[in-house]
C-alpha cells in the first residue's frame, strides 16, 4: 500500500493527475487517510477531476475522522469560512482544536482567532465536541511520531466549568 501511495504521489507531482487518481481512490475508499486527504486535495484543486468544493470537503472530512491533523486543519478551514458549504463556527472550533491537540503548527492560532467571533456557549459546544470526538478515537492523531506529539490536552478549565453550562 506504501508502494501504491508513493507511486500516486510521484505521478500527482509529476502533473499524470488521472494516474494519480485511478492510483489514490482505491486506497481512499480503503480507509487510508493520506489517501483521502490528497483526494480531497484533487477536488479542491480541479487537478485531474472537477473542481469542486463538495467532493474536497467529503474527502477531507474522511481523512480528519481518520485523525490526519492537517485534514482536521482543512475541514476547520472549510467551516471557519464557508468554503462550499454554510459557515459553522462550532465545527470551526472543534477541527481547529483537535487539529492543535495533534500538534499542528498554528492551528491554535487558528483556533483562538475563531474564539473571537465565538460565544462562550458556542466555544462550550465546540469544546464538547471534541472532548466527545477523542474519547470516541483512542489513537486519534494520524501522522508520524516525531511529527504528533501527543500533549496532554483538555478543554480550558474556565470553559468547563459547570458555572457556565448553567448560565451562572
Amino acid at each position: 500500500m506504501a508502494g501504491q501511495l508513493e507511486t500516486a504521489t510521484s505521478a500527482y507531482h509529476h502533473g499524470d493527475y488521472r494516474s494519480a487518481f485511478s492510483q489514490l481512490n482505491p486506497l481512499a475508499r480503503g480507509g487510508n487517510a493520506v489517501a483521502q486527504f490528497n483526494l480531497g486535495l484533487m477536488y479542491d484543486e480541479g487537478k485531474g477531476v472537477p473542481q469542486s468544493y463538495a467532493h474536497a470537503f467529503k474527502w477531507y472530512l474522511r481523512a480528519a475522522e481518520n485523525g490526519l491533523v492537517q485534514a482536521q486543519y482543512t475541514v476547520g478551514y472549510y467551516y471557519r469560512w464557508g468554503r462550499g458549504m454554510k459557515q459553522n463556527v462550532v465545527r470551526a472550533h472543534m477541527w481547529l482544536n483537535l487539529a492543535a491537540a495533534g500538534g499542528l503548527a498554528h492551528a491554535d492560532v487558528e483556533r483562538n482567532e475563531e474564539e473571537l467571533q465565538m460565544t462562550r456557549a458556542q466555544i462550550l459546544e465546540a469544546q464538547r465536541l471534541a472532548v466527545s470526538w477523542l474519547a470516541r478515537h483512542p489513537k486519534p492523531f494520524a501522522c508520524k511520531p516525531h511529527q504528533c506529539p501527543r500533549p496532554n490536552w483538555l478543554p480550558r478549565a474556565d470553559w468547563y466549568s459547570p458555572f457556565y453550562w448553567h448560565g451562572l
